[in-house]
């Protein structure tokens, strides 16, 4: 028997598994090091010192942050000859940078134009200000998100484009197989399509340790700073595996990250890949402010399943409910088992069963699917991610047995 211990809250919970149906415990490392903010100038500055007015898309989570805002007045500083728009998605106070035009994306009443359309049929309507200017320039963050793919095409559009655009991408996510991936997602896909054809020259994609602090940029062209990007976020979060399991026992993180039901839900995703259809997700999450976001729930006891909810969205798509959707999806083809502080009246919509100790649930998805279930372990889940490799094997036991 392997005792493992893993984040929950503030502090860390402890599950018995025995040693020979271990497939792997995939435990989080932090990033070492930090990003230099003069390293990655010095390769931006030359590719964009003619241009003399410079457009920024910057999302409101990297202003927010101590080294976005350094980023931010050191790019100004530098091309002290050119003038500048930053588009923003941020709610608050802004930086008050000399020389520097704050604009806030998202209002219906900005100067959009028509850019054409993505291989989905989507209208592509930026704002015209953005696009008529010498130089493009893009700060995202790079962040597995079940809605968009990565957190940067959100933050882009909000920035920059039309409602109906935006309401046009977030409803290709209902097309979404939860087990893909995220690259797979054509919310994900049908965003780079509007980066692309919203003419961004320069990107910056920033990516973050578990402190919040940056500790990797990847830059350049749309494409290879995209290209470049992936391949740094795989290094650092990826868990390669070549069997899946039929279980897999997977902590949000601890503390910020699950201090909610709905943030915690999204490690859901990450560990999808490496699970036979009909198997348990452990899910590890305290949950000690509750759900979050009510529409979460909402969605569930108004609706009930997803085909009722589909069609709502398919009018109106709205992210939380496509967060709910999904959820649906995934509760469909494999049972999630909760393991939380949260009172079960506050889940009762989603139907899943609450545990008060790791071992309980462990004990119970081993008694449905078999004890001679393989399983893996996920240490902060909300980063890692299960990744196939090479030719999959089954993993044995049987299909979850309500």
């Amino acid at each position: 028997m392997v005792e493992l211990w893993l984040p929950y809250g503030d502090t860390e919970v402890f599950v018995n598994v025995p040693a020979e149906r271990l497939l792997g415990f995939f435990e989080f490392q932090t990033p070492q090091g930090e990003i230099s903010i003069q390293s990655i100038l010095g390769r931006a500055i030359p590719a964009l010192s003619e241009a003399r007015t410079i457009s920024l898309a910057i999302d409101g989570e990297l202003i927010r942050s101590k080294d976005g805002e350094e980023v931010l007045r050191a790019l100004k500083d530098s091309l002290p000859s050119a003038s500048f728009k930053a588009f923003t998605n941020a709610d608050g106070p802004l930086p008050a940078l000399p020389g520097l035009e704050w604009r806030r994306g998202g209002s219906p009443d900005r100067p959009f134009e028509d850019l054409g359309r993505t291989g989905h049929g989507n209208k592509v309507q930026i704002d015209g200000d953005f696009h008529r200017s010498d130089r493009r320039i893009l700060l995202g963050k790079l962040e597995r998100d079940p809605i968009h793919g990565h957190g940067w095409v959100r933050g882009l559009l909000e920035c920059i484009a039309s409602p109906e655009t935006i309401r046009a991408n977030v409803a290709l996510a209902l097309e979404w197989d939860p087990k893909a991936g995220a690259e797979r997602n054509p919310s994900y896909l049908d965003g780079c399509e509007c980066a692309e054809i919203a003419g961004i020259d320069y990107a910056f994609f920033f990516i973050e340790g578990l402190d919040g602090r940056f500790v990797d940029c990847a830059q350049g062209g749309l494409d290879e700073a995209l290209r470049a990007g992936e391949e740094k976020y795989g290094q650092l979060y990826s868990r390669r595996i070549s069997r899946r399991a039929k279980i897999a026992i997977s902590s949000a993180g601890g503390a910020p990250s699950d201090l909610h039901f709905e943030s915690a839900s999204r490690s859901i995703f990450n560990v999808l890949s490496g699970l036979e259809v009909g198997g348990a997700i452990l899910l590890l999450a305290e949950c000690r402010s509750g759900i979050g976001n009510i529409a979460l729930i909402d969605a569930f006891a108004r609706y009930g399943n997803k085909e009722r909810l589909r069609g709502i969205l398919e009018k109106e798509p709205s992210e939380a409910w496509i967060h709910s959707y999904l959820l649906m999806r995934v509760f469909e083809e494999f049972r999630v088992l909760l393991v939380s502080a949260v009172p079960e009246a506050l889940l009762r919509p989603l139907k899943i069963k609450i545990f008060r100790s790791a071992n309980s649930a462990l004990e119970s998805a081993k008694r449905a699917l078999g004890e001679d279930s393989p399983v893996y372990a996920i240490a902060n889940a909300s980063k890692n991610f299960l990744s196939l490799a090479g030719d999959v094997q089954s993993g044995g036991g049987q299909r979850w047995k309500p």
